[in-house]
Formats: C-alpha cells, structure tokens, sequence
C-alpha cells in the first residue's frame, strides 16, 4: 500500500471509520484532503476509492444504473452489534461453545474473540477438546471444505492428517479425530439453565479488542424470528445481486458483512434469529462452492458463475516478502479474469522448484502453470501478464539459496507434484467441456479438502523453516496419503463420468 493509501485510509477511519454508513468517495474528497492536510486540488475520488479497496474494513457495494460504487466500514457496522448463537445438544452436553464460524462476519475467521458472561462479566475461558471429523465440521460449513482444513490445520499437525484419513476410509474412521479449540461453558449453561434450542445472545462490547458479553437470549424475542430471516433473506438477495455484478468471489466475512448492511442496521440490534437459517429453514437458498474450495450463501434458481481469485489462505502462509505483496492483487486479478486458479504465492512455489532443481528458465514455469489459452484468448493481455510474472521471477530468484531451501524443497517438490496432476485432471475436464452438476460439485469438494492443506503446505515452504527430521518424515507421509486419495477419488469421478 503505498504512503498516499495509508494516509487516506487514516483520514478516512477518523471521519467515517466508526459510521456504518455508505462512505462515497465522491462526496467526502475535500473532508479526506482537510484531514490530510493536502490540497483538494487534482485530488481525485480514484485514489479514495483505490485506498479502500486495499482495506480489509471497507467493503464495496457496487452502484446500480450508473451510480458510483460505494463503501461501508465493517468497524462501524459491527461495533455494538448483536447477534445470536444456538448451541446444539452436543455443546449443552460436553460444557462447550465451538467459535467456528459463529462469529463471522462480525470478526474474521481467525480472530480471537473474548466472551464474558454475569453481571460482573467474567471471561470464559478455552480448552482443548477432541472431536470426529464427521460431527465437527458443520460448525466450519460456511468456510468450505479449504477453509475448515486451514482452520482445523492450523491447530495442530496431526489434524491434516485427520483429514486425510477420513477421505480415504469414510467419514466414520475412528483416525479421524482432531483437537480444536473450543469455549468452555459448563458453568454458563448450569447457571442460565440452557436446553437444546435456545439461543445465546452476543453483545460486541468493543469491536478492536474483539470483546462479546454473552446472555441467555429472552424467551419473548423469540417470536419475532420468522420476520427476521425474512428480512435478512431480503438483504442476502440484494447482496448476491451486488455479487453479481462484481463478478468475483470473495470471503464469506465480506459477503455477509455486505448482506447484513444491505438487510439494515436493525437486524443487530435485538436479533431474534441468526443468519444460518437461512440455509436450515428455506428452500431458496444453498452454499455453493468454488474451484478453490470456498463457499458462498446462493439462490437455487440463479447461476453461480464467479471469477475464482483463489484468494483464501490462511495468514500463516503468506509470503513475508513485500516485494511480492505488491503484486499480489495485480497478478492475481489477471490470473482470474484469464480463468487460471493460481495466485502469486503458488506461482512462486513453482519458481523456487525450478530453482531448487537447478533450473533457471521462466517459460518452464510458465509451461507447467498455464495451458495456451494464453496464445488462444488472451493476446491482449499477454503483455501485461509477461511483466507481472517477469516481476514476481526476477523477486524470487533475487532472495533465493538453494542451501537454505533444503528440506522444504523436496517436500515442496512433493507437494507440486499432485498440484500438476491435479491441473492436469482440471483441463481434462475442461477440454470435454464438463459442466459440474450439484453431484458432481459435492465429489469436488471433497478433492479440495485433500488439495487445500497441500496448498497451504506449498505456500507456507516458499519461507525458509527450520524442520526436524519428524516433522519432514510427517510432511512426507501426509503427502504420500494425499496422492492416493487424490488419484482414488479421480478414478472415482471418472469413471461416474465415462472418462477412461
């Protein structure tokens, strides 16, 4: 981001940061250049709209008919909101709370949110417990299958493993449990009396610290929860509209935080309801997935048909490496529009394996990564994405010793491996012209949860780690299972298909 964005975004947080009102770009550029302390003179409202964009807090809503996009502040939105939890018979029974998703969009998926619950609160504090996949993984659903595997996977090793197992021998394996993290709520549930049903009431006391009081939510609110699904049901239409229109996929924390502003304030203040049952309680509705394994509330009677940026990694894998942030978005952007599932990280993965194998020639990488719809489609973009790749290669070969990346490149070497068989299986499809059915997208999820943690694995290795022998021995067998299954379910699919 550069000194310019950072000093508009300040501004702009100082103005408007704490309104959960439509920020316009067009309106506010003499407010933004006073607080600043610049002349408004030649200050457009693209450099206000372009800062924002690069803001996890300030999300677009597309403008209808002509009129401009416009922005909201998450902050703003979200500080003294309420929402609602309902625990299921599992939790009442075990003392627990599991976070899950239950806390987007009003704190990211990797937030860690403190609860307090009395008069006097107190926090409530976490502890470890283990679960089956089988029964933990529809608390994770509206993260998809890439999502949960990063979640879970960031929790301990041994949980990719889990993983692994349960695709390989059914959701049943008894060697597929995790350990996860989860709120202990034993003492709540006894002292408010809590029963399967009822719902647990969240204050956000204050939105920075990401701190919740928690209450059993009054019996007497509950009549009023069929008007709200309705009316968020009519802001989620309105916000897949706005989707729609932008033509990209995008996290779930962003995508409801939208629907909620489009629904209206009043949705957050003394909710009856909570934004699940929209999938639980109506027939118009269903999670349909990406390429990349992510996931979005959708119509049944509308077509899902987004650009897959494949923008969904965990923070943990993210390169360290500014210079390659940079471009991140404009690689990336080009990546998609050109129908290509891979980002910048991942394309620097298979530079460093070129390197590691003692190569130096782009067009090597380029000739794994990208098929010729390059040549075919898209001449003219071609030059554009010549100088951004050229970039990102002269980047990596700038910082890279081959000493330094040994193991983790024999381990990523592995990891690339069933990415090109993967891609490979992908134009396959796509050169018999296979359009996905919702059976068909269902069998696909579950090769994202197998190519999802080797994609977080082959970003998290393109830093230099130190590794035991263990830990490479660990890696090594995750990616040995990863392969088999991966083969096992295209076999699988194939044969559903007629494809030999």
């Amino acid at each position: 981001m550069d000194d310019i964005d950072v000093e508009v975004i300040k501004a702009v947080d100082k103005l408007y940061g704490a309104q959960g009102l439509p920020v316009r770009p067009a309106e506010i550029c003499n407010a933004v250049c006073k607080k600043i302390g610049i002349d408004p003179y030649g200050f457009e409202p693209f450099i206000i709209e372009g800062a924002l964009k690069e803001d996890d807090n300030y999300i677009v809503v597309p403008g209808y008919d002509g009129a401009d996009d416009f922005f909201f502040s998450r902050r703003g939105l979200f500080n003294k909101a309420q929402f609602c939890i309902r625990p299921t018979a599992l939790e009442i029974e075990r003392g627990i709370l599991i976070p899950g998703h239950r806390f987007i969009p009003f704190f990211d998926r990797d937030s860690e949110v403190r609860l307090e619950a009395g008069s006097n609160p107190v926090k409530i504090k976490k502890i470890k417990s283990q679960f089956n996949l089988s029964v933990l993984k529809i608390y994770y659903s509206l993260f998809g299958p890439r999502g949960t595997i990063e979640l879970i996977g960031a929790e301990n090793q041994d949980n990719l493993f889990a993983f692994m197992e349960e695709i390989k021998h059914g959701e049943d394996s008894k060697d597929a449990d995790v350990t996860v993290s989860v709120y202990n709520f034993k003492d709540f549930y006894a002292a408010n009396k809590i029963v399967e049903g009822d719902l647990l009431l969240l204050s956000v006391v204050d939105y920075k610290k990401k701190i919740c009081t928690v209450e059993r939510l009054p019996e007497e609110r509950l009549w009023q929860s069929a008007k709200w699904d309705s009316d968020f049901a009519k802001g989620l239409r309105k916000n897949i509209e706005a989707v729609e229109q932008l033509g990209v996929m995008e996290l779930m924390e962003t995508f409801l935080s939208r629907a909620f502003f489009l629904a209206g304030h009043s949705l957050l203040q003394a909710p009856s309801s909570l934004a699940v049952n929209v999938l639980k309680h109506r027939n118009d509705f269903y999670l349909a997935a990406s390429e990349s394994g992510a996931v979005l509330i959708w119509e049944n009677d509308r077509e899902f048909d987004l650009i897959d940026m494949d923008d969904f990694g965990d923070e943990d894998f993210e390169s360290d490496e500014d210079s390659m942030k940079e471009e991140d978005s404009e690689l990336n952007q080009l990546c998609g529009i050109m129908g290509f599932s891979i980002n910048d990280e991942e394309l620097a993965a298979y530079m460093r394996d070129e390197l590691f194998a003692g190569g130096d020639d782009l067009e090597n990488v380029k000739n794994r990564c990208f098929d010729n719809r390059l040549e075919l489609l898209f001449a003219d973009l071609r030059e554009d994405f010549d100088q951004e790749i050229l970039k990102l290669w002269m980047s990596v070969k700038k910082e890279y010793n081959i000493f330094r990346d040994n193991p983790q490149g024999k381990i990523r070497r592995k990891a690339l491996e069933l990415f090109d068989a993967h891609t490979a299986w992908m134009r396959k499809l796509d050169a018999r012209n296979i359009i996905p059915d919702r059976q068909l997208e269902k069998q696909m999820m579950k090769i994202m949860q197998v190519v999802g943690p080797v994609s977080g694995l082959v970003i998290f290795f393109n830093t230099e780690r130190k590794l035991s022998q263990k830990e490479v021995h660990n890696y090594s067998d995750m990616l040995d299972m990863a392969m088999g299954t991966h083969a096992m379910l295209i076999k699988d699919i194939n044969n559903s298909l007629g494809i030999k």
